[in-house]
């Protein structure tokens, strides 16, 4: 169950049709479901990096079992599908990698590891 939190400083509205996509994106990376992707927007935020406001996303993408050698790629992959469809510049996608143990992720009212138990 990947989840990906979006922050960004961008006031225009940004529709279901992009989070769909990113929920696309982060199932074409990981392997998993696309249906089991979590994707929230945090929009309109000031936030101030590298001493400019310019366009910002700051992604928190949790998944269970992910490799650290996988970061780099899917921070390129973040950084294109932002830039391609956000117009924000790659080097302002700024991408923080979670893999929790599967005790500390819920769902269905247990966590994924009893979940895991189950199958």
């Amino acid at each position: 169950m990947p989840i990906v939190q979006v922050t960004t400083n961008i006031t225009r509205i940004i529709g279901a049709p992009f989070l769909k996509s990113i929920a696309a994106l982060v199932a074409e990376m990981t392997q998993k479901p696309e249906k089991g992707v979590v994707v929230m927007l945090n929009p309109q935020h000031q936030i101030w990096y590298n001493e400019s406001d310019a366009p910002l996303a700051h992604i928190r993408f949790t998944s269970l079992d992910m490799a650290a050698s996988d970061h780099a790629h899917y921070s390129s992959k973040f950084a294109n599908h932002f830039h391609e469809h956000l117009e924000i510049d790659k080097g302002r996608v700024v991408v923080e990698f979670n893999s929790p143990p599967a005790e500390n992720l819920g769902k269905d009212g247990t966590t994924i590891a009893e979940l895991r138990k189950q199958s």
